[in-house]
């Protein structure tokens, strides 16, 4: 399997490290689950490092998904999570 879309400062063969090896996600997961819901999952994990780190160095981050000052919405299914609707 060939991935052609480029997650910023993730090259394309680093998808499987990054799911399986940095997120902890397992293999069967990775081979299993749709190219929208890896790329997805991925974006949130770098934003969540990104925020802490940006935390740790005093510094203000603006958040794609875990925002501190905006309206916290309830959600019922992960499909109700932009991008991951649909495979």
């Amino acid at each position: 399997m060939v991935f052609l879309y480029v997650l910023p400062n993730i090259p394309p063969l680093n998808l499987y490290y990054m799911y399986c090896v940095k997120m902890k996600r397992t293999d069967p997961e990775f081979w299993t689950s749709t190219f929208r819901k890896i790329i997805k999952m991925i974006d949130m994990y770098v934003d969540e490092k990104n925020m802490q780190n940006a935390a740790i160095n005093g510094e203000i981050y603006d958040s794609k998904y875990f925002a501190n000052n905006e309206e916290c919405k309830t959600i019922s299914s992960m499909k109700q999570i932009e991008g991951w609707d649909i495979g």
